[in-house]
């Protein structure tokens, strides 16, 4: 009898944590499935090694097999030439503020791709208040900013078609003199 009072508290704890590991692990899934739907990648540098970790989305959307994640500078060479200046002021300026940051920036696949990326992320800090590290997300937003481009240049078309046509309107095509 005293085994089996002392066993079942056990026995208890260890159902309860297996539960949460599945529970975890269920949880797990559903965010993979949602970040490769949104096309949102997620990473994190440690300040103290240099090191970055990425998320399986956030090779997807650069361009790069799954595995280690790149160099540093590998990873800011990513972005378009316009933009690293930006985005290394963008991190800079979180570190110093120990906050958070959002940007639009371009990357440049290895198979020469531009992709659009909005990005934003904070600074991690340890018990005593220094950063040690950035965590980030970035998301792929090609497919939106194609789409506002797009939709710019339909209503710069219409808008001449309706200039033309207001000055067609306005004029004798006989003469040309204003009506």
């Amino acid at each position: 009898v005293f085994l089996l009072t002392a066993a079942l508290p056990l026995a208890t704890a260890l159902a309860a944590r297996n539960s949460s590991f599945r529970e975890t692990a269920r949880q797990q899934r559903y965010f993979e499935l949602a970040s490769v739907t949104a096309r949102i990648g997620h990473w994190r540098l440690n300040l103290e090694t240099q090191s970055l970790s990425w998320s399986d989305e956030g090779f997807r959307i650069h361009g790069l097999p799954i595995g280690t994640a790149p160099s540093l500078e590998k990873a800011v060479d990513a972005y378009h030439p316009e933009d690293r200046t930006a985005v290394n002021s963008w991190l800079e300026q979180c570190i110093e503020s120990v906050g958070e940051f959002a940007f639009d920036a371009r990357i440049i696949t290895p198979q020469g791709e531009i992709l659009h990326v909005n990005s934003r992320g904070q600074a991690e800090t340890d018990a005593n208040g220094k950063v040690t590290a950035l965590f980030g997300v970035f998301q792929d937003v090609t497919d939106r900013v194609n789409t506002a481009q797009q939709l710019a240049a339909a209503k710069e078309r219409a808008d001449d078609r309706a200039e033309q046509a207001r000055i067609l309107a306005g004029t004798d095509q006989l003469t040309g003199v204003p009506n």
